[in-house]
């Protein structure tokens, strides 16, 4: 299952020096940069405030220097678009209509992938399980429904 990764499915990844600064900043920072970054749940609108508390309360647990490490070593080499015509496997999509950045990455799996399924969430972003996870889990359920009955 994906959920609007833009990373996997991109041709362009962010690397060079801003994701090294980036990291840098992070490791420089501790805690208080990850409470300052852009990414941070805190930040977020969209996630429901039960799940956003739960997050926020939780990121303290993590370390920034494994995250500014995943940032040097994984997302330069994260997506897997020129990959997705290999896949054997069924797939699930679950893409939120409100990331404009995913438009085009999904609609490529959509259109260039084997055994790919999408369902779109409506009013939900990047994060359609925190933002709608009604939507969500009955985009989940229907996917998994219609797998046991092939």
């Amino acid at each position: 299952m994906i959920t609007n990764s833009v990373s996997a499915l991109s041709e362009r990844v962010a690397s060079g020096p801003d994701l090294a600064d980036a990291a840098r900043r992070l490791e420089a920072g501790g805690h208080d940069a990850l409470k300052h970054h852009s990414l941070n749940p805190a930040r977020s609108r969209r996630i429901m405030s039960s799940v956003r508390e739960v997050l926020v309360a939780d990121q303290f647990l993590l370390d920034p220097r494994g995250i500014a490490m995943a940032m040097r070593y994984t997302v330069p080499d994260i997506s897997s678009r020129a990959r997705v015509v290999e896949n054997r496997v069924s797939t699930l999509i679950v893409a939120g209509t409100r990331e404009a950045a995913f438009v085009e990455p999904c609609a490529f799996a959509e259109a260039e992938m084997p055994f790919v399924s999408v369902e779109r969430v409506e009013n939900a972003g990047h994060s359609p399980n925190a933002e709608t996870p009604a939507q969500f889990n009955q985009a989940v359920t229907r996917y998994f429904r219609q797998l046991l009955q092939a």
